[in-house]
């Protein structure tokens, strides 16, 4: 469908480490392919036909290399990059080879300070883990687009020009959706319509470019993002079967910024064997090298003692929720962890200017500070002799709490620093009579940094809210940075289908959740070759 693939693709010569990927596959060892992203790569994209891009990619690649290929679909509707930034070890693999990205859309829009914001930070981190990957993977960004975002109809409208600067620095290929058909809506050729789908479900099919105001239609929006994915890969494979015969110099191993090292191994047929990454674009944007957060498989694992609370799946639907329960007044739930930052955001901020202009308004330890710029590039308190810059070593890291809040039958816990850190002991409330439902929510708690933090969580007796006593916990993530931050979100509702999509998946959350599904998916028409 897609007649304008390769103006889809950039930079066009950064694909080394997809060579590796399509070398290893064509020596006929096995590969796997990871999607992670938002709603758009998560499938909600049609109206009963059910593919989404990764479906068409997928099915493709199984086809290319029969027998070879194994596939994850790590996407979580509505989620950010700061999630999977955080989350990354839950929904990718440490198998994948190839891992497509999908987050124009999805994250926030924030342009000052450029780059040097929450959003910008964690997906740099996102990027730096996926690249560290034990098997060195591709990593691909991939940039849908939704032509009725603001300004509707306007080329710029999502985060493709910023994540271009990531692409560039770390050598990752791109692929645009709008490069590749902004025009053809413009022209409202068939096929490439900007009305919804869902304005006529049945009369629009094949039509509409689109499924609804934000998400591409499941036959045409996207199966062309699949297409250019594709075709991105199969441009790959051309590439090193050219090398392979002598027709075409072999790729060049790593980047221009020593992205590989070595000349690759043979019996593996890779050409990239192993990574080295340089510095962070961002100033001191160091990715942690542990585990930050914990659901599922991986939150058991992290529990370091409990009484009275239990595993347990207390769901009345298909839909598994899994969590460790309590139900009695001092049950107990202890989770190490490590709260060493690997990132620190003030003096990373800092870092930018030495003109004595105004400076940024940063929180550390709880205090708002008002900066200036001073000639050592370090932000100084208003007032203070040039030299004193204020730093964040020894800050406290965020801690969140994933717990669950319902109008009946819910109690509260204190939660307190049992081991190795230090924190203000809080309460956790599981009792909301004002909403009418049950969902997940953040607790959000600071701890001194340690390599090991204990935090224990004791049930209280019942308060004035009744009898009830129980207290749900599904898991725990972790922040990166030092300091006092903006939550993301203070419901986690998407946790309780992750930790389902893992307990099936072996500790691994795949959005298409059942054999079933991936079936479905494997089974679908197969008419792109």
């Amino acid at each position: 469908m897609v007649d304008l693939l390769g103006t889809s693709i950039y930079p066009p010569h950064f694909l080394q480490r997809l060579h590796a990927f399509v070398s290893k596959a064509l020596s006929g060892n096995a590969v796997h392919v990871t999607t992670i992203g938002g709603s758009v790569t998560a499938g909600l994209c049609g109206h009963g036909d059910g593919r989404s891009w990764p479906d068409y990619l997928f099915d493709y690649l199984e086809e290319l290399f029969p027998g070879q290929v194994s596939s994850t679909n790590g996407a979580v509707p509505g989620s950010l990059s700061s999630y999977m930034a955080a989350c990354v070890n839950v929904h990718v693999p440490l198998v994948t080879d190839l891992v497509l990205v999908e987050y124009s859309v999805n994250d926030m829009q924030k342009t000052h300070p450029l780059f040097m914001n929450e959003y910008r930070r964690a997906f740099e981190r996102l990027l730096r883990k996926l690249l560290e990957y034990p098997n060195s993977p591709a990593v691909v960004l991939v940039h849908s687009y939704d032509w009725n975002g603001a300004p509707r109809g306007h080329f710029w409208s999502n985060l493709e020009r910023e994540y271009v600067e990531f692409a560039t620095f770390y050598d990752l290929p791109s692929l645009s959706l709008k490069a590749a058909t902004f025009r053809q809506m413009v022209a409202g050729e068939a096929g490439y319509s900007v009305t919804p789908r869902s304005d006529d479900p049945d009369g629009l099919a094949g039509e509409s470019f689109f499924a609804d105001k934000i998400h591409p239609d499941t036959l045409t929006g996207a199966r062309a993002l699949g297409e250019l994915a594709m075709h991105l890969v199969l441009k790959a494979k051309w590439e090193a079967e050219a090398a392979a015969a002598g027709r075409e110099p072999a790729p060049r191993p790593g980047g221009s910024l020593g992205l590989g090292e070595g000349g690759g191994d043979a019996e593996q047929g890779a050409v990239v064997d192993r990574v080295l990454l340089p510095p962070p674009m961002i100033d001191g944007n160091h990715a942690a090298p542990n585990d930050r957060c914990f659901v599922g498989v991986p939150f058991q694992a992290a529990v370091r003692w409990h009484e009275g609370f239990e595993w347990e799946n207390d769901s009345k639907t298909k839909t598994k929720k899994w969590g460790y329960i309590g139900t009695k007044p001092g049950s107990t739930l202890a989770f190490t962890f490590s709260s060493m930052a690997s990132s620190r955001p003030v003096a990373l901020v800092a870092n930018m200017l030495g003109d004595g202009s105004d400076g940024p308004v940063v929180k550390v330890s709880g205090t708002t500070l008002k900066g200036k710029w001073n000639s050592k590039r370090t932000v100084e308190k208003e007032g203070e002799e040039e030299g004193d810059g204020v730093s964040t070593d020894g800050d406290e890291v965020l801690v969140q709490i994933v717990h669950l809040k319902s109008y009946e039958g819910m109690g509260s816990a204190t939660v307190r620093c049992a081991s190795g850190c230090t924190c203000k002991p809080s309460f956790v409330e599981g009792h909301q009579p004002t909403v009418g439902n049950s969902q997940l929510y953040l607790h959000d708690m600071y701890v001194t940094q340690a390599e090991a933090c204990i935090v224990e969580l004791v049930v209280n007796k019942a308060g004035e809210a009744g009898v009830a006593t129980k207290v749900k916990v599904s898991g725990l993530i972790v922040c990166e940075e030092a300091g006092e931050q903006e939550s993301a979100a203070k419901n986690a509702h998407h946790i309780d289908k992750t930790n389902d999509n893992a307990m099936r998946g072996g500790g691994v959350a795949d959005v298409r959740g059942s054999k079933a599904n991936k079936a479905r998916a494997t089974a679908a028409v197969r008419d792109l070759l």
